[in-house]
């Protein structure tokens, strides 16, 4: 069967059929750029795009690409490198500055060591308040112990 030199049954981006691409890869510049009409002219299910504005990738998840909610961006995990500015929440320097930081704005989380009231705060505390906080796997010794009030003790079994 002859052919004529310079034809071939494909369209112009290698879609056999109109039903997925050959080579799967596809770019647009912005995010919007997803969701706009005529951008796709053959979309399908699970087609992948790169959008260069946000260096993310994308997968068409509905038949619709036009609904944003049909598109999910797919999550890294794949190792390599990431860009300084894609990190979020990094301190302004490395290591990290000493710094204070009011126990009221610690709302959760482990501390590490003995919890105590400050000498400030403690000259302030009643009795019925709690000062210091101990975890410990050795038992008092009833009668022969003794803890500054205020003081909760923990025991637990290893």
């Amino acid at each position: 069967m002859a052919r004529t030199k310079g034809t071939y049954g494909l369209s112009a981006n290698i879609e056999p059929n109109a039903s997925a691409p050959l080579d799967a890869r596809e770019k647009v510049a912005l995010l919007s750029d997803l969701t706009a009409a005529n951008t796709f002219p053959y979309p399908y299910e699970g087609m992948e795009v790169y959008v260069v504005e946000n260096k993310k990738r994308y997968t068409l998840i509905g038949a619709d690409p036009t609904v944003s909610a049909n598109w999910q961006e797919n999550g890294g995990g794949g190792g390599g490198s990431v860009d300084w500015d894609d990190i979020q929440n990094k301190p302004e320097s490395f290591p990290p500055s000493v710094h204070d930081q009011a126990a009221s704005t610690i709302t959760a989380g482990t501390l590490a060591g003995k919890v105590q009231a400050n000498a400030t705060s403690q000259a302030t505390l009643s009795d019925a308040q709690v000062r210091d906080i101990i975890i410990s796997p050795t038992d008092l010794n009833p009668g022969s112990s003794t803890l500054p009030a205020g003081t909760l003790y923990f025991v637990y079994n290893i």
